[in-house]
């Protein structure tokens, strides 16, 4: 009596069960991919969500100081590559709705040891932090924008999208200077330092 199979003895519900194990078995880069758009849905949904929430309190809130025009440049490190780390200049330009939010862009590009290039430019939504510490100046920030990527003569464009934190201080009359990291995707690290320029400066009496 020849054996029987093991989807003859299987009820349905397993042997599908089965046929989608042996699916996702067989097709890892496939099961990658699904992972990836979920999670930038949901990096996604989290970005839009803080910037509608900051730019209601930012048109909600009176404004308790002047309006501000600022410009940045410097040096950037960040994970904009298969591995290691990518290089570049960076820059920003925004815009001080008030004391507590400031709106505006930023991008650069970068260039690793593999030959792989990248342009990105995010719009960012600025919340200036209580100064619940000694020091004040800190700030978090919202993400979003573009990324292309080039490597062999084509490009790969594709969402970019994160938090920042940094710190704001003042190093002369209307310029100052702005460490920050940066957490999202793709490059899930980026650390920058500018050096910015106030038309406007706030301390301005």
């Amino acid at each position: 009596m020849p054996l029987l199979g093991i989807n003859s003895i299987l009820p349905l519900g397993c042997q599908n069960a089965l046929e989608v194990y042996r699916f996702i078995s067989g097709n890892r880069n496939f099961v990658l991919r699904v992972r990836k758009v979920a999670m930038k849905k949901k990096l996604l949904t989290l970005i839009v969500t803080l910037c509608v929430m900051g730019g209601f309190f930012a048109v909600t809130l009176p404004a308790s100081e002047p309006e501000e025009f600022f410009i940045g440049f410097g040096p950037e490190i960040g994970g904009f590559t298969r591995s290691g780390a990518a290089f570049s200049g960076g820059f920003m330009a925004g815009y001080g709705i008030n004391s507590d939010f400031a709106v505006g862009v930023r991008g650069g590009f970068m260039h690793d040891a593999e030959d792989i290039g990248s342009l990105n430019m995010q719009g960012f939504f600025r919340y200036q932090l209580p100064r619940f510490l000694p020091i004040d100046g800190f700030f978090a920030q919202a993400n979003a924008g573009f990324v292309v990527f080039f490597y062999r003569n084509s490009s790969y464009p594709a969402f970019a999208g994160g938090l920042s934190l940094g710190w704001r201080g003042d190093i002369a009359e209307n310029w100052f200077i702005e460490p920050a990291v940066r957490f999202g995707y793709p490059y899930m690290w980026n650390i920058a330092v500018l050096a910015g320029y106030s038309f406007s400066p706030r301390n301005n009496d």
